[in-house]
């Protein structure tokens, strides 16, 4: 009887240290996975907040725009002026470094026969362009001899001749030899000089100004041509 109750106090005994309540660190051992899914979902939205963020910052910037009274919209971007002309059922996209509010300061003098120099291009679909190729700025004379020749040859559908109006260089070696004193055909001289200005003389224009001032009397010449101004 004494071996039987000894047993039955074993067996309460057992049966309390098993309802007894865990210790501390089973509590933490248990609690850790669940902080650790805590911290896992605050990491990711942490770098989910970031990259947008980022995103934001990098976002390419609303382009600039300029509306003109007859209707032409100017775009700006990659360094350029964009718009689109029409002629017929042809729409052509043009690029030009200035917009029409840019170069309206340009002064514009003189006196074009403009029913020889119309009637001379359309019978001989040629213009020469020519410059002196002592000038000190011949970087800019011929960024402004590209931007003139492409919108000539590509929208406006006339043929551009280069010339000189010296024979100095191996440049002009081969060239035609054209001043606005002898054009006899349509001549646009692209001249290096500190005063801005397009002159008008007979059957030659005369574009001229320092560095960047020379693209902003091309690109006016350009725009009056397209009909814009």
């Amino acid at each position: 009887m004494k071996e039987r109750m000894r047993v039955l106090d074993e067996d309460i005994s057992l049966e309390k240290r098993s309802e007894e309540p865990p210790t501390d660190e089973a509590q933490k051992t248990e609690k850790a996975p669940f902080y650790l899914l805590i911290i896992f979902v605050l990491l990711i939205g942490i770098t989910a907040l970031a990259l947008v963020a980022v995103r934001q910052l990098h976002k390419d910037p609303v382009p600039e725009t300029v509306t003109l009274d007859s209707g032409f919209e100017f775009v700006y971007y990659d360094g350029l002026w964009h718009t689109e002309w029409q002629e017929g059922n042809n729409i052509y996209t043009i690029h030009l470094h200035y917009n029409p509010d840019q170069v309206a300061n340009v002064t514009m003098i003189g006196s074009l026969n403009e029913t020889a120099f119309n009637e001379l291009l359309q019978t001989n679909n040629t213009l020469y362009i020519t410059f002196d190729p002592l000038s000190h700025n011949l970087n800019y004379l011929a960024v402004s001899a590209a931007e003139l020749s492409v919108n000539l040859a590509r929208a406006l559908h006339v043929t551009p001749t280069a010339a000189c109006i010296r024979q100095e260089t191996d440049a002009c070696e081969g060239r035609p030899i054209i001043t606005c004193e002898n054009a006899a055909l349509p001549t646009i001289f692209l001249k290096d000089d500190p005063t801005e200005a397009i002159i008008s003389d007979g059957l030659c224009i005369t574009i001229q100004g320092d560095k960047e001032a020379l693209l902003r009397g091309v690109d006016k010449v350009l725009f009056t041509w397209y009909g814009m101004i």
